[in-house]
């Protein structure tokens, strides 16, 4: 039986062809062939003609190579005329189709082009052969072409011996082995990225709810693929849906596959918490990737073109107005480039900026460019025009939270259709009043709870508040018991982290608890917006101290 990856074809391929075609070659091929069905890729974007790539079907065989398969299902019929090509169903309704044979020869140069780009294939030598396959036809006396040989076709009636008509597509065998199981364990790779998640593990009924998500997070990874042959769009996704994991992980296969890559977003907290990750993974293609949060990157680069920011920090509208001007303007003068730009939290950038991101594309035009956003979660501004057309792939499971963290944050989301819970049940949300003395006695309480009584560790646990630290009791330095309180990095076992809101999105605790939800500044345009980004930060339970604003229809908020 031939090594099939994935081992099962997807419930969703939509063609009956290929799956008939996938049942045959598990069943009738030998276990030295390797069949992967439905890839893509994309090539680096530098005056290559054959920029992105796909196929149906890779063969991969020792001692034949590798063998690129497209595949029509129906009746086909192909005009040599005026080079139209048609497929009918079986009720007999007909479709307008691509040049097979076309497809076949480009996805074939487009392979040979990846595998001598590709860092992990280039040690090796591939020879690569192209085919087309129409299983549900018979093809004697039909004409497709001049262009067209018959030795590069399966039919119908090669479905019974399918072993012989594959071979006949490879071409002769090499007389030993041509391809080490090196060289087909990296093609595999390139083709078949795993996709690895990286989560903290947790206590009790905490760790298995995590172990759950976790699952459920990697599901998410299926549409993955959907991007292996897409090189720009945007991507919409609930809060808790894996986008920024599917944006470290992209950024992780491109780099692989030798693209320079640029990972932005707004928060500077996050984009510090992905540069840790990206550095923990100790590989070379990982110094590929650069991860700056965007007023980070236009401050290092403007600098870098000789433009002097120094004392200029402080001006009004100088991070949101000033230094992108700044940075569009001395964008000529800089030579940092890259293959590819993804952007998390894109619901936050400015129109305005995206044009700075596109100019650091080597080919603003076709480079890689992937955008993640989450309108709900916009804090600063509505989301504005794209360089990049959305895509129909929306992300809409939340499999962050549990199901009790969900329900009471859906009921804060705007707009649908609604997020889905897809998360265990876990604990239900606590409610818990204000001491009569102000919020700190009742954080001091609730913290002795979740560490003393029910072991936690305080680095599991995070405070959230909409107030800045002027404005709020939670200030760094104040001591609850032998615990401290920091709003900013956690130096001793003691130390409890208190954050923004805002400057905690895109971040995710095992405990949230949130507090002075009273206090939610005047100029926060979209409450319900601030009141679902905080819910939902909560990966296992969330503690509320006081009262949150009320919902009311359409997901807006009344804040007393």
């Amino acid at each position: 039986m031939a090594r099939m990856i994935p081992a099962q074809i997807a419930n969703d391929t939509g063609s009956a062809a290929e799956e008939n075609l996938f049942r045959q070659f598990a069943r009738q091929l030998p276990d030295d062939y390797t069949v992967l069905h439905s890839v893509g890729w994309l090539n680096r974007s530098r005056g290559e003609s054959y920029q992105t790539g796909e196929a149906d079907f890779v063969i991969v065989h020792p001692q034949r190579g590798v063998l690129v398969l497209e595949v029509k299902g129906g009746k086909i019929r192909g005009n040599t005329a005026d080079r139209e090509w048609e497929s009918e169903d079986r009720n007999g309704l007909v479709h307008p189709i691509k040049n097979p044979i076309q497809q076949a020869q480009r996805s074939m140069y487009a392979l040979q082009n990846k595998l001598k780009d590709n860092p992990g294939t280039t040690p090796f030598t591939y020879p690569v052969s192209r085919g087309v396959a129409f299983p549900d036809v018979l093809t004697t006396g039909q004409h497709f072409g001049t262009n067209f040989e018959r030795s590069m076709l399966i039919d119908a009636s090669n479905l019974n011996q399918l072993k012989p008509a594959v071979d006949r597509l490879f071409g002769p065998a090499a007389p030993a082995t041509f391809l080490s199981g090196a060289a087909i364990d990296a093609i595999i790779e390139l083709l078949a990225t795993p996709v690895a998640v990286e989560r903290l593990g947790l206590l009790g009924e905490v760790q298995q709810d995590d172990e759950v998500m976790l699952r459920l997070t990697e599901s998410q990874y299926a549409l993955f693929n959907y991007l292996r042959s897409t090189r720009q769009g945007a991507i919409n996704g609930c809060a808790g849906s894996g986008k920024t994991m599917l944006a470290i992980e992209k950024a992780r296969q491109l780099a692989e596959e030798g693209f320079e890559v640029l990972l932005t977003c707004y928060n500077k907290a996050l984009a510090a918490w992905i540069r840790e990750g990206v550095a923990r993974q100790h590989s070379a293609a990982m110094k590929r990737i650069t991860v700056l949060h965007y007023h980070d990157l236009a401050r290092i680069l403007t600098e870098r073109a000789g433009v002097s920011l120094a004392g200029r920090f402080s001006e009004p509208g100088f991070w949101e107005e000033t230094l992108p001007g700044l940075f569009a303007d001395a964008i000529p003068g800089i030579d940092t480039r890259y293959d590819a730009i993804i952007a998390d939290e894109g619901q936050d950038f400015a129109t305005e900026w995206w044009f700075t991101l596109r100019e650091l594309l080597r080919d603003p035009d076709t480079g890689v460019f992937y955008i993640f956003q989450d309108a709900r979660q916009a804090l600063y501004r509505d989301p504005e025009d794209l360089p990049v057309p959305v895509m129909t792939l929306e992300l809409n499971d939340n499999c962050r939270n549990t199901t009790r963290v969900h329900e009471l944050g859906v009921t804060y989301a705007m707009g649908d259709p609604k997020p889905e819970a897809r998360g265990p049940r876990g604990r239900d949300v606590e409610h818990v009043a204000v001491s009569k003395h102000g919020p700190l006695p009742t954080v001091r309480q609730v913290l002795g709870r979740l560490i003393d009584q029910e072991g936690f560790s305080a680095d599991q646990i995070v405070i959230l508040t909409p107030a800045s630290e002027s404005r709020s009791v939670l200030a760094s330095g104040t001591m609850l018991g032998n615990r401290r309180l920091t709003r900013g990095v956690r130096e001793s076992a003691n130390d409890i982290q208190v954050s923004t809101i805002h400057g905690f999105k895109g971040l995710e605790s095992s405990v949230v608890i949130l507090a002075e939800m009273d206090r939610i500044p005047p100029y926060v345009l979209r409450p319900e917006r601030l009141c679902y980004v905080a819910i939902t930060r909560a990966r296992n339970h969330l503690i509320v101290i006081g009262a949150l604003p009320e919902p009311q229809s359409g997901g807006v908020v009344t804040v007393a």
